[in-house]
């Protein structure tokens, strides 16, 4: 055999590399989709005024009523681009149990939670595959040096 011929030792460093980016990947899947559940099945739209504004996808403090009357002012993030500036009106969806907790209007729930659940998939999958893949190679190179 010549000794040029490299190895494939399997990397459990690699390997751990593609794991934690998985895990992470799919806690953000997690987290955005517990937020983007709670908009969707127990959101209510309102119509805000804009108090502050930093600029485009920068927090805004905006001022709106609730259903029951409730004044509330708190910050959100504007997820939907565009400058909007003080006085201007926004469209929110606030947390019907706690109306602080609210953001921006948007028509594409759960984008993020698939988007960050499948790239944390596909680590998985890749960190494991090339684990394999190396474990085979290895075995079979030390399975012909010793023949």
């Amino acid at each position: 055999m010549p000794a040029d011929r490299p190895t494939f030792e399997p990397s459990p460093r690699r390997l751990a590399g593609f794991l934690t980016f998985a895990v992470i990947a799919l806690v953000l899947a997690l987290g955005t989709l517990r937020e983007d559940h709670i908009f969707a099945t127990r959101g209510v739209a309102a119509t805000g005024e804009i108090l502050k504004s930093d600029g485009p996808k920068r927090p805004y403090t905006v001022r709106f009523t609730t259903k029951s009357g409730q004044i509330v002012v708190a910050e959100t993030v504007n997820r939907n681009g565009g400058d909007k500036e003080v006085g201007d009106s926004i469209r929110i969806v606030y947390d019907s149990r706690h109306p602080s907790t609210m953001q921006e209007e948007r028509s594409l729930y759960y984008v993020w939670p698939a988007v960050f659940g499948a790239f944390g998939l596909a680590m998985a999958t890749v960190g494991v595959a090339l684990h394999l893949r190396d474990r085979k190679r290895n075995s079979s190179q030390s399975h012909l040096r010793g023949a």
